[in-house]
């Protein structure tokens, strides 16, 4: 039996996009089935946890992603200071 594939996406931090702005920052935490994920947003204000959502893959284009905390947690303070995207 072959083991199940797993997104390249899970585990990756990010912040979504629209319309040229910001709006979300957060972690894919698993492709639920194919091209369809569950993220868990945090806060801007203070990082804690917000709420988990579903989001389809389609949805995704033009979203920054990041493969380290540490890294996601300096572009995220400054897209806060600077307000750019």
């Amino acid at each position: 039996m072959s083991e199940p594939k797993t997104s390249p996406l899970v585990g990756k931090y990010f912040h979504s996009v629209k319309d040229r702005k910001v709006e979300w920052q957060g972690r894919i935490e698993a492709e639920i089935v194919e091209g369809f994920f569950l993220a868990q947003l945090f806060s801007w204000l203070d990082g804690r946890l917000t709420d988990e959502i579903t989001i389809q893959i389609k949805d995704m284009l033009g979203w920054k992603f990041y493969s380290h905390e540490e890294e996601w947690i300096e572009r995220g303070n400054q897209l806060c200071k600077t307000g750019e995207n």
